[in-house]
């Protein structure tokens, strides 16, 4: 796998990632149809652009950050990806 992803096409690479990182109109229009704050739990490996997050969440968004692990904090890093968990349900219940 490590051989074909560095082996692969870059141009190609390149405009698929780029398509992966662009907001569609549908993630534009979920996002402003969202009822209530968006919590992500998510590693610092890839950078969010929070500039969508910003400016079609109307309720807002939080994010925590389980450090610089791939596509699976769950079961990387178990214990905090659950006390985040814990921290955001805290916080909807309180609310």
């Amino acid at each position: 796998v490590v051989k074909d992803i560095r082996n692969a096409n870059q141009s190609m690479a390149r405009n698929s990632l780029k398509n992966l990182f662009d907001a569609s109109a549908r993630e534009v229009q979920l996002l402003q149809e969202a009822p209530a704050k968006l919590y992500l739990i998510q590693s610092d490996a890839t950078p969010t652009d929070k500039k969508p997050l910003r400016k079609y969440l109307k309720e807002g968004y939080e994010i925590l950050s389980v450090g610089k692990v791939s596509h699976y904090p769950m079961a990387e890093v178990p214990e905090l990806f659950n006390e985040q968990l814990e921290e955001i349900l805290h916080t909807l219940r309180s609310s």
